[in-house]
């Protein structure tokens, strides 16, 4: 197991990698978050230098920890997968996807907890003239043609 450290440097510019601080800003995670994953090991091309981690980009993504839309990286010709673009692009849709997925999920729970509202209300009026068929001692309607 790794000893923790601290990691004061930001992203390097000629390469694709990015400290752990600048990791966890990128991904909008905690900073804890992306200690315990190089403590177990998750980003494999990980190297620890003297200024601390530098995690590639690559093994964010693979670690599932991929960058959120509001923090796009910049491509840096060379030294970015050619379908970085392509995989932002993707990834922006998939948040949009998950965002209209969410408020979808939040509107069938409303509509499901008035229905069952519905239901119990419905029960209620039952039961009051199911005692009032009993007080009155009138037949109740069942299965009429």
């Amino acid at each position: 197991m790794k000893a923790p450290h601290e990691d004061k440097t930001e992203s390097d510019p000629k390469q694709d990698t990015f400290s752990a601080a600048a990791a966890a800003r990128l991904a909008g995670v905690g900073r804890a978050s992306i200690q315990r994953a190089l403590n177990a090991n998750r980003f494999p091309q990980a190297v620890k230098g003297q200024e601390g981690w530098q995690i590639t980009l690559q093994d964010l993504i693979a670690a599932g920890f991929p960058p959120r839309p509001d923090q796009a990286v910049e491509a840096q010709p060379g030294h970015l997968p050619n379908d970085v673009k392509t995989l932002q692009t993707q990834l922006l849709a998939a948040w949009d996807k998950l965002e209209a997925e969410s408020a979808a999920r939040q509107n069938a729970e409303q509509l499901a907890k008035e229905r069952a509202q519905h239901v119990a209300d419905l029960r209620g009026v039952l039961d009051v003239l199911r005692s009032q068929i009993a007080g009155t001692g009138a037949e109740p309607m069942r299965n009429r043609p």
